[in-house]
């Protein structure tokens, strides 16, 4: 699985990208929005590590504008922050998968991880 880690911190943004190594995926880090969207008009991702808050742009801002790249209208995200008061409810609406708190643990983001290539795996009905 290709994923853009798109987080303003460069250790968090190593960590995540150790994690999906071990897992056997690739990683390409991104430090904001405006990078996120430029690697995303390059090539293509199967999911996105999205931190809440950046410097140009907070995570459902960022989750919007890649789903107005050609091809990427249903983008699988996971939402990561240290701030753990982030309502359900505004990630339901963003479009986030699931949320994870920093600092991540290795089961629970290997968890969230194996829940997208499950997705991913499942064939789609077009009809």
């Amino acid at each position: 699985m290709k994923v853009l880690v798109i987080d303003d911190n460069e250790l968090m943004q190593q960590v995540l990208s150790h994690f999906l190594a071990m897992m056997g995926h690739e990683s390409t880090p991104a430090l904001s929005l405006k990078s996120a969207l430029q690697l995303s008009s390059q090539q293509s991702f199967d999911s996105y590590l999205i931190d809440m808050y950046l410097p140009d742009a907070e995570g459902p801002e960022v989750l919007e504008a890649l789903r107005k790249l050609p091809g990427n209208s249903n983008p699988l995200a996971i939402a990561i922050s240290g701030d753990t008061f982030i309502p359900q409810s505004v990630l339901k609406r963003a479009g986030f998968l699931s949320y994870l708190t920093k600092p991540i643990q290795f089961s629970e983001f290997q968890a969230h991880m194996n829940r997208i290539s499950q997705l991913l795996a499942t064939p789609k009905n077009d009809s």
